[in-house]
């Protein structure tokens, strides 16, 4: 992590409240930034905002935000606007389980769902906060993706389909 902006404040990261992201979420406090936690549960956040404080001191935003939902990005803007932010982890993900293509539940919405959150999520995110990074010629984008871009999983093909676009990019 010494890629740091350090002359920044605020570090923003997508589906924070677990996994990967909450790990992004404690090493960047760790490093001494706050943290814009956005995820779609707000008891979730609450928890992670509260461990931050407690083991690092931290000042965090939280922002629930469903990424399914289209209509989120300017209220997140809106949150964010005026905020120091040198760091971006897009970290936001949906899997899907494993079936055939044609037997996955609700398949139309499920793969609209997907594509929103696994890739409209990180242009929209990094489209809003990109111009503070070039405006100070320095900050980090991270785009978490997943080993299933590279190589294809069976019974998976819509997420697989969704995280290769990182590989490529």
């Amino acid at each position: 992590m010494d890629m740091l902006p350090h002359s920044f404040q605020f570090s923003v990261v997508t589906g924070c409240t677990d996994g990967i992201g909450l790990s992004y979420a404690k090493e960047l406090a760790r490093h001494g930034m706050k943290i814009v936690l956005i995820s779609r549960n707000p008891k979730k956040l609450e928890a992670v905002a509260e461990d931050l404080k407690k083991e690092f001191n931290t000042e965090t935003l939280m922002i629930p935000a469903d990424f399914t939902e289209l209509n989120i990005y300017d209220g997140i803007k809106e949150r964010v606007a005026g905020l120091d932010v040198g760091v971006l982890v897009n970290n936001v993900g949906m899997p899907s389980d494993p079936q055939p293509f044609l037997d996955v539940p609700e398949g139309e919405k499920t793969y609209q769902d997907m594509l929103l959150v696994n890739n409209l999520s990180m242009v929209q995110m990094t489209k809003m906060i990109l111009p503070v990074m070039v405006k100070k010629k320095k900050g980090v984008v991270m785009n978490v993706s997943s080993l299933a871009g590279v190589s294809p999983l069976p019974f998976v093909a819509i997420y697989s389909a969704t995280k290769v676009q990182w590989y490529l990019a």
